[in-house]
This record gives structure tokens, sequence and C-alpha cells, in this order.
């Protein structure tokens, strides 16, 4: 514990794609993955807070040492401090994360953002072109744990077309 009195981790780990298009055609095409990690710490009714992007042991050690040396900083509240530990939560089914996303393949989202498009500027004859088309997801894992015996984690996934058009009426265009 390093001197801190109670201390939490939280950490990340997600999945990510976007998807972006113009005029039919596909204009950028990012898959990226990433990992990082916050740690709070609770040292004489202070608290402090430090992350980082990896999950090294030495960013581990730095953050951990930051977080303490931020805690020195901010002012001591009694009430500072990590819940007793509550298992009642177990049965709790969010279900934040559908296999879905996982599932479809790229060459379907990447079919469903054209289609998108070119479904919008069929709808409306005062519809020029889209301004902005794209798909975006994110797949997340998050685990959480604690000097008091808290270890939970959960999985999320989340997606979504997005779409903005230029129409014109009366020789005035508008988004």
């Amino acid at each position: 514990r390093k001197g801190a009195d109670e201390i939490e981790i939280y950490f990340q780990r997600s999945k990510n794609l976007k998807i972006k298009a113009h005029k039919a055609k596909i204009e950028s095409l990012i898959s990226s993955d990433s990992c990082g990690f916050g740690i709070r710490v609770f040292k004489e009714g202070r608290t402090g807070y430090a992350f980082a992007s990896g999950a090294e042991k030495e960013s581990v050690d730095k953050s951990l040492n930051a977080a303490i040396k931020i805690s020195a900083q901010t002012g001591q509240d009694e009430a500072n401090g990590l819940p007793e530990k509550n298992t009642s939560y177990k049965n709790l089914d969010l279900d934040l994360y559908s296999q879905d996303v996982a599932r479809s393949s790229v060459e379907k989202k990447i079919d469903m953002t054209l289609e998108m498009e070119q479904s919008a500027l069929g709808l409306d004859s005062r519809i020029r072109s889209a301004e902005h088309v794209s798909y975006g997801e994110e797949i997340k894992e998050v685990y959480l744990v604690n000097s008091k015996g808290f270890m939970d984690r959960y999985k999320s996934s989340a997606c979504g077309l997005f779409l903005s058009v230029i129409a014109e009426e009366n020789g005035r265009p508008q988004t």
C-alpha cells in the first residue's frame, strides 16, 4: 500500500472501430485497442488519484506514488474512503454487452454506413448531400478491485450510425 490507508484500482481495456464515408466511398477506417488504469488512494481522510495507459508494473508503481503525493495536497474529509464490502449487486444484470457488435463483420458495418448515406439522399428531394456519415463502436472490459476485498468486472458494448445531411430550399442550404 506504500502508506495509503485504502486503495482502489480501475482497469479498462477497449476495442474501438470508426468508419467514415463520403459520396458512397469509405474515407477512413480506424481500428484501435487500448488499455489503461486509474488508482485512487485514501490517506488520513485525503484522496489522491492518478492514471496511466498500459498496464506495466512500473506504470502502476509510478501512478500509486503519484496518487499518494496528490492526496497530501487535497482537503481532508472524514467521509473520504471506500465503502464497506457489499455483494448485493452480484445478481444485477445490466445487460450492457451484446455479442452481436463483436460478431458482425467489418464488411457489414461498412455496408450499413454506405447504405445509410444512400437512404438519406433518397428521402427528400431537398437533401443535396451528406455532410457527415460514420459508424462507431466500442467494446469495453472494466475491472475494479480495492483493498477492502471488492473485486468485480463487467463488459459493455456500444455502436451507432451517425449522419448529418445538407438540404436546400429556396436557394438556402441548411444542415
